[in-house]
């Protein structure tokens, strides 16, 4: 039955998928182009089946009913990150589906102005903070995706920390977050490289 509801939402390019307990029945709904879609309903009584399987596969506590985080690397192309949320009903499952080394989009292929000048400014500066907002499934990866291949040469070092890792840039130091690897222990180090490499430049200069 999961494996159905997975494979599913696949076919229908859906990018998460919900599964609510009810007071009488358990609900599907997929989120297709940003809107969720009922689709289908299951029996109340294959609710502790249905969880304890879900559990199992993405490598959470069986035992514990709060809130849990977890993934799912079984199915080819795709990297699954799982979340549950306890409500008056069960345990709310929520999956995320992440199409890995998806086709690769230049910034203009994404309707940027075709103007490196415009590009550069907007994304191309040394002391600058960029951030990028939008429903689920309205192309936020895509375009930093998209940002980092536009900035990838070999004179910049570029450092991604990501949760997961959902393409593979050649080039790029990538890193992913871990339960030893935080962003907050990432960027650290990622400052600390950043911080050594200007100092080296400084000495190169100056001798």
């Amino acid at each position: 039955l999961v494996d159905s509801i997975i494979k599913t939402a696949m076919k229908k390019r859906t990018s998460d998928i919900h599964i609510e307990p009810q007071k009488d029945e358990i609900r599907v709904r997929y989120r297709i182009d940003g809107e969720l879609i009922s689709a289908a309903t299951i029996e109340k009584d294959k609710q502790a089946q249905l969880i304890g399987r879900l559990k199992a596969i993405s490598n959470m506590h069986q035992e514990i009913v709060y809130d849990q985080d977890g993934s799912i690397n079984t199915y080819d192309g795709y990297s699954i990150r799982v979340s549950s949320q306890k409500n008056v009903n069960g345990e709310k499952f929520v999956l995320r589906l992440l199409k890995k080394n998806a086709d690769k989009r230049s910034l203009f292929e994404l309707g940027f102005m075709n103007n490196n000048e415009l590009v550069d400014k907007a994304f191309n500066r040394k002391n600058s903070l960029i951030v990028i907002g939008a429903p689920t499934g309205e192309g936020k990866t895509t375009t930093l995706y998209s940002v980092i291949e536009y900035l990838n040469k070999p004179e910049i070092n570029i450092i991604s920390i990501e949760n997961p890792v959902e393409r593979r840039i050649p080039g790029i130091n990538q890193v992913e977050i871990a339960p030893n690897i935080t962003f907050a222990s990432s960027l650290i180090w990622s400052l600390i490289i950043a911080i050594a490499l200007f100092i080296s430049s400084k000495l190169k200069l100056s001798s």
